[in-house]
């Protein structure tokens, strides 16, 4: 079937998930909203919810959200993942209705004041912030401790085995590994333990259960190879 997110692409399909959910009378509905009328959208609420599994490159959502002082529940998906520090954010397993609902009241419970979630969000996300942090990546030097002109030549020697490492579109939960393009996990518990050990793995004997894994790990694109990085000036 359709990735969760695609099961909805156009008004009819959502009123019949709707109807089909019973949630007639609870969800409502509205025409689009102009940019200038969103910051009052988002403070009207008590908490947007962003549990959709859709790898979105940027989360604007939560950020929008919170710098408008409300707070957000959101699935640990995408560049989703990158938004833990900020203030009045809950991440939950992307498909795990229990979690989602715990946080939502979790935050109903103890909400965190507007007044810092809205600040801690203006001083993390403005342009000049965001501006600053895209120069620092482009320009700034690999390695953050040594200021000398690098190069990126990438290799590796001859006879060293081929390494692997966690895909950037991957996260860890458990024994399971999620994989933002599937829509969903994958047990790999030899793999993980391996993982959380070296941070790197190399594809041991043939026919052991992790050469196993580790195999159809790189298969589906749960592991990418790790590239050394030789560093000259």
């Amino acid at each position: 079937g359709r990735p969760l997110d695609e099961t909805a692409a156009g008004d009819e399909d959502l009123q019949n998930q709707i109807t089909s959910a019973g949630g007639e009378g609870i969800v409502e509905t509205h025409e689009w909203l102009s940019p200038q009328d969103m910051a009052g959208y988002y403070a009207f609420g008590d908490i947007t919810l962003c549990l959709g599994s859709f790898i979105e490159s940027f989360g604007l959502v939560p950020v929008e959200s919170a710098a408008a002082g409300t707070p957000a529940v959101c699935a640990n998906v995408g560049a989703l993942r990158d938004l833990a520090a900020l203030k009045g954010l809950s991440h939950v397993p992307p498909g795990d209705t229990g979690a989602a609902a715990q946080a939502v009241l979790d935050l109903l419970d103890r909400p965190p004041p507007a007044a810092a979630i809205a600040a801690d969000a203006a001083a993390s996300y403005s342009k000049t912030a965001m501006v600053d942090a895209y120069i620092d990546a482009i320009t700034g030097p690999l390695d953050s401790g040594d200021h000398e002109l690098l190069t990126d030549e990438r290799a590796r020697s001859a006879g060293e085995p081929e390494k692997y490492e966690l895909a950037p579109w991957c996260y860890v939960e458990g024994t399971r590994v999620y994989h933002d393009y599937m829509y969903g996990y994958r047990e790999f518990p030899r793999l993980v333990a391996e993982l959380a050990q070296r941070g790197s793995v190399a594809v041991p004997t043939p026919g052991t259960s992790l050469s196993m894994e580790i195999t159809a790990a790189v298969a589906d694109g749960f592991l990418v190879p790790t590239q050394d990085v030789d560093r000259a000036t």
